[in-house]
């Protein structure tokens, strides 16, 4: 019994948000089919019974009804903050993990020299390019963001047009964050990209600049194909709305 309990709990944990959200479509479902009926039933009430008890019986044929929206409300502010608590946790785990790499990155490069890091960073990506067996066809070139820790394929003029677009926004509203970058590469989002970003005033701060800047360094695979290794001086970090 216990076990059951314990699994169940489990589940409930994992699936709570998903669990709300088909029950608020349930319930704006069937929320909708009661008013009507009640509707037609309240009208037809107007028309034939006394005002008394006009007020006591539309309370009635309401009162489900009512009962069943504020339901439906309940769920969805339920989904809404099973939601955010799940990103608030994937992002501080990113977080930790960012922090972790970056130590060891420092370290790593204290220890055996500045370009240790990037030597296994090289040897990583060429370790996944040959896990991945991807071939380039047109005018493409293969790209690798560190933070999808994924490949993709773009044009050069796409990929610029993309930053471009990313600044433009920035420069206009303030804030960015990584997700809006990935979509104007057609790219899908990921989990912890809405809430990593970039601020105007903290790049002002911190880097003395008021753009996002990309570098792109060239990585030549076994196979002699060229790889444009996605890189961000200016790091997107989770505080960004806080500024």
């Amino acid at each position: 019994m216990k076990k059951l309990l314990l699994k169940s709990q489990q589940y409930l944990r994992k699936h709570g948000a998903t669990i709300l959200s088909c029950c608020s479509a349930l319930g704006v479902v069937i929320t909708s089919a009661m008013t009507v009926k009640a509707t037609i039933r309240v009208m037809e009430l107007r028309a034939n019974a006394t005002d008394e008890k006009r007020s006591k019986e539309s309370f009635k044929i309401c009162a489900p009804v009512i009962f069943m929206g504020a339901s439906t409300i309940l769920c969805i502010f339920g989904a809404n903050a099973l939601n955010k608590r799940k990103q608030a946790t994937l992002a501080s785990a990113y977080l930790m993990l960012a922090n972790s790499y970056k130590e060891f990155r420092e370290r790593s490069n204290v220890i055996f020299g500045e370009d240790a890091s990037v030597t296994v960073r090289n040897a990583l990506i060429q370790d996944k390019y040959k896990e991945s067996g991807l071939s380039l066809s047109g005018s493409k070139h293969l790209f690798f963001d560190e933070y999808r820790y994924d490949f993709f394929e773009r044009t050069i003029e796409e990929v610029i047009l993309a930053e471009y677009e990313l600044n433009r926004n920035f420069i206009l509203r303030g804030t960015a964050n990584l997700n809006e970058f990935y979509s104007f590469l057609g790219l899908a989002p990921i989990e912890t990209g809405d809430v990593l970003g970039w601020s105007r005033y903290a790049g002002e701060s911190f880097y003395g600049y008021s753009w996002i800047d990309f570098e792109h360094f060239p990585v030549v695979m076994d196979d002699g194909l060229e790889c444009y290794i996605l890189n961000f001086p200016f790091e997107p970090t989770m505080d960004y709305e806080s500024y």
